[in-house]
């Protein structure tokens, strides 16, 4: 006796498409989060992720949802996000999405001086241990002169009168 099945579906010319990163944030310094975008018809998604562009893949998350908070990232390394999808037992890849996650840089809130130095004082990051400081003659090369702990602001008494600094 021979059987023969066939499957089929009544949805003619409905195929599954690709998802799309829509977005990728930091959430700390040693968290990202990636957002993607809903395919209708797609119950699971599976989120990929390498350290090159062409580098091999690997498997974060797997799931309906349509955010994923990776907590497994180091500052200044470039990560490489991918989602797929299924259409049947083919898998649908998005276009690669990248992102470097960097220590932000403070913000100088004021500068003063007086006859006794140059005050800079900058505003409070959150999650860092210190700042250091730099100086620059030209505002090309800089030079690192102080580490700070603890504190927001520096008094330069290592200046010279009418002479110009950058911070």
């Amino acid at each position: 006796v021979n059987f023969c099945i066939k499957a089929f579906t009544d949805e003619v010319g409905n195929s599954i498409t690709p998802s799309e990163i829509i977005s990728i944030k930091p959430d700390s310094l040693d968290a990202l989060t990636v957002s993607w975008q809903r395919v209708t018809g797609v119950s699971e998604y599976e989120l990929l992720r390498a350290e090159s562009q062409n580098g091999i893949y690997t498997t974060v998350y797997t799931g309906n949802g349509l955010t994923y908070r990776d907590e497994n990232v180091e500052l200044n390394k470039t990560y490489y996000y991918k989602i797929r999808v299924y259409d049947g037992q083919e898998p649908l890849d998005s276009p690669v999405e990248s992102y470097i996650l960097k220590l932000p840089a403070a913000t100088i809130s004021s500068v003063t001086s007086d006859n006794t130095g140059i005050t800079i004082t900058w505003n409070r990051l959150s999650e860092v241990d210190g700042y250091r400081i730099y100086r620059s003659e030209d505002g090309a090369n800089y030079d690192e002169i102080a580490t700070m702990t603890d504190t927001y602001s520096y008094k330069d008494t290592s200046v010279q009168y009418n002479k110009t600094f950058y911070y």
